[in-house]
């Protein structure tokens, strides 16, 4: 049934005989419809839906009620002009949130405010803004996420970092993981212990750099947490209570870098990959200095160069060799023939000399020093001239000639040469003698040397 009210309700009053009163409320357990009519401002009562509507118009025959906003109230503050103080406040309990400002600009100024059952955004727009939380200069105590055990707190930071200048003991809490990301420290404290569940333990740093542990109470099945900046991933993996640092690449800068500088045992490997590998250690900075120390131990490298404590340095790779005449070796020369020393080596460091030939082999392009001494046996005053010789692919050295015959002594004489020869990898070097006069029945006798190594 339609409802059609048109009397107006009036009062009798002292100044005025009959005074308009306001449209009594209708009271329905329905909506109204466009049959229902009355007073323009008449107020409709949903006692079902406990919601209410106001009529606006009738058109044409037809009523227009509207329905009030429940749900939301949108303030916008003068921004139209100047504003010269507050433009308008709202009080409520012992809250208070005033719009105030000058310009065009308006200030939200609240004591306290408080948001639950939805979402809160906070500069959610693509507008550049600063947004400052706790700021203030007195004391302030800022909470950010959940203690529920299922809650999850997030800390974006784009391509810029996080940067914490200085935080307490409690203050920094990860989730069950142990995961943190995007972390920038600067100076104030260190994080030395990260267990999952409870609070991390944090200690005065000294030099400003953040130090993190991850999970040392027991066996870690897959990655502890993971620091991702930029396109470089620094990850925390381990098994047991061994973690492995792991990372694409790293650069510090602008202060010391400290790795390894406790006082516990152990190993520090940098480039023992199996992959191809540029170390380089030190400055050129012509004012630089470089320290390499090894305790009361030794400093090897390439496994080869080793420097002791004292500084002693020894190369158990440098290619060097010392090789003596096993046996006499008859009819070698005295005719002028030139007869190798076929030595037997005491050493052959690098195995580059050959016996049966004589010959050593260079390992490599350098510069290497030779000696040799040969004793000749057999000799008689016939035999007036004799020479040693070392003998290589790029040049030979000769020794002085000397009437060997005229210095013998009884029947044997020695001669003597050493020196420095520039070889390229694969050159040969030989130790010879001649000595001619006479005929092909001299001996070179077993005390005979030939020996020689590599001097850079």
């Amino acid at each position: 049934m339609a409802f059609r009210i048109s009397n107006k309700p009036r009062a009798y009053g002292i100044g005025s005989p009959l005074i308009d009163l306001a449209p009594r409320p209708i009271l329905a357990l329905r909506p109204p419809t466009i049959s229902d009519s009355g007073e323009i401002g008449t107020v409709w009562i949903d006692q079902n839906a406990n919601t209410f509507y106001f009529l606006t118009s009738v058109v044409a025959g037809q009523a227009h009620w509207s329905t009030a906003p429940a749900v939301s109230i949108t303030i916008t503050g003068n921004t139209g002009g100047p504003l010269t103080g507050s433009s308008f406040t709202f009080h409520g309990g012992s809250t208070g949130l005033s719009f105030g400002g000058s310009g065009s600009t308006e200030t939200l100024t609240f004591a306290g405010i408080t948001a639950n059952g939805g979402t809160v955004n906070l500069a959610t727009d693509a507008t550049a803004s600063t947004l400052n939380i706790g700021t203030g200069a007195g004391a302030k105590t800022l909470n950010l996420g959940s203690t529920n055990t299922t809650s999850t707190t997030t800390i974006n930071s784009g391509s810029g970092g996080i940067n914490m200048p200085q935080f307490t003991e409690g203050a920094l809490v990860t989730s069950s993981s142990g995961k943190l990301s995007s972390v920038d420290g600067t100076a104030g404290f260190v994080l030395t212990a990260n267990a999952p569940g409870t609070a991390p333990s944090f200690q005065a740093a000294t030099g400003g750099g953040i130090t993190i542990t991850g999970d040392t109470g027991g066996p870690i099945t897959s990655a502890s947490f993971t620091l991702a900046g930029g396109t470089t991933g620094l990850e925390f993996n381990g098994a047991g209570t061994t973690e492995t640092l792991s990372f694409s690449g790293i650069t510090a800068n602008g202060g010391a870098v400290a790795l390894s500088t406790d006082a516990v045992l152990g190993s520090v490997d940098i480039g023992t990959g199996a992959a191809v590998k540029t170390v380089v250690i030190g400055s050129t900075n012509t004012t630089s200095s470089t320290a390499i120390h090894s305790g009361s131990g030794n400093v090897v490298l390439n496994a080869g160069l080793t420097v002791n404590s004292t500084g002693i340095m020894t190369n158990a790779q440098q290619p060097a060799f010392s090789a003596k005449q096993a046996a006499e070796e008859t009819n070698a020369t005295g005719d002028g023939t030139l007869a190798t020393v076929r030595a037997t080596a005491f050493f052959d460091q690098g195995s580059n000399y050959d016996q049966p030939s004589g010959a050593f082999t260079a390992p490599v392009t350098g510069r290497y020093f030779f000696t040799m001494a040969v004793q000749i046996s057999h000799l008689d005053a016939s035999f007036t001239e004799g020479f040693v010789q070392l003998t290589a692919t790029s040049r030979s050295i000769f020794g002085n000639v000397i009437n060997i015959g005229a210095v013998r002594a009884g029947i044997d004489a020695g001669m003597e040469l050493s020196g420095f020869i520039d070889m390229s990898a694969g050159d040969t070097c030989l130790a010879q003698v001649t000595v001619s006069g006479g005929t092909q029945t001299l001996s070179i006798s077993a005390n005979s040397y030939f020996s020689g190594f590599l001097v850079c």
